[in-house]
């Protein structure tokens, strides 16, 4: 059983437009859009949202903790604890179907 809808997630608005765009790309990133694009055929639908940073911050939080680690994440269904902690409270967590 694998993934068949994506939603991604960003704050490069650049990005996240050319994402999104069928428009063949000639900017530095293009290897980049290339590879996004290509990857697009895997999934049923995938939608692309830009988010501000201040939505990014358990992202962010994911990604620094990990390097510090030197660990691999793959989000699958839950955040780790260690990402919410720093949150503090007033963030409403998702949970685990019972």
């Amino acid at each position: 059983m694998g993934v068949d809808k994506l939603e991604v997630e960003g704050k490069a608005l650049t990005i996240i437009k050319k994402s999104r765009s069928i428009a063949i790309d000639k900017s530095e990133i293009s290897a980049y859009i290339r590879d996004i694009h290509h990857n697009q055929r895997g999934f049923q639908s995938i939608h692309f949202k830009h988010v501000q940073r201040s939505a990014n911050i358990i992202a962010h939080k994911l990604a620094s903790e990990s390097l510090r680690r030197n660990e691999e994440i793959y989000l699958e269904v839950l955040v780790p604890e260690y990402a919410w902690e720093s949150l503090g409270s007033g963030h409403q967590r998702e949970r685990l179907p019972e």
